[in-house]
């Protein structure tokens, strides 16, 4: 809900005019997602609901020191809901971001590479694994409601979801088709 809220104050403040109604709006976002702050544009793929997840999460990475590298490529209108835009990768790089927060800053990075094949779309999130703190116990298995929702998104647009942990890295990967 978190992103869903954040986007949606990113997107008024871009496409509606100046007025009474949208500065109450913005104002009643912002008393919702105080604790977050204010993202700023960080990249402009053309797609605004992109836009507004990517921009907003990947500021929110640079916050906690967390070197993100991206390579993006996708055309301005496809058939990706922006709700689903954004419980597929703001759930993704808040998982990403969790993860890094649990490693000291130099080994904190996010690799993200998102790219339109004519009616399909290859999402895929690469981070370190978090490292464990002597005296605590083995990190918890499974899976949060984050996961959960973007396995649905991926199942309604008949994709495909991966995930490997491999050379103390957790990746995963989504093809999205008849976009």
């Amino acid at each position: 809900m978190k992103n869903h809220l954040q986007s949606l104050g990113w997107i008024a403040a871009r496409i509606t005019p100046k007025s009474r109604k949208t500065e109450e709006l913005q104002e009643y976002l912002r008393k919702l997602t105080e604790d977050i702050g204010e993202a700023s544009q960080i990249l402009s793929t053309g797609n605004m609901g992109m836009d507004a997840i990517l921009s907003l999460k990947i500021g929110q990475a640079r916050e906690q020191k967390i070197n993100v590298q991206s390579k993006i490529s996708v055309p301005k209108d496809m058939g990706l809901a922006t709700e689903d835009s954004i419980i597929i990768l703001g759930n993704l790089l808040d998982n990403a971001i969790k993860a890094c927060r649990e490693n000291p800053e130099e080994k904190r990075w996010i690799r993200l590479d998102i790219h339109y094949i004519p009616r399909s779309l290859f999402i895929r999130v690469t981070n370190p694994l978090p490292l464990l703190q002597e005296g605590t116990k083995e990190q918890e298995k499974g899976q949060g409601f984050g996961l959960k929702n973007v396995r649905t998104a991926v199942k309604n647009y008949h994709g495909t979801l991966e995930i490997q942990e491999e050379k103390k890295c957790f990746t995963v990967k989504i093809l999205l088709y008849d976009l």
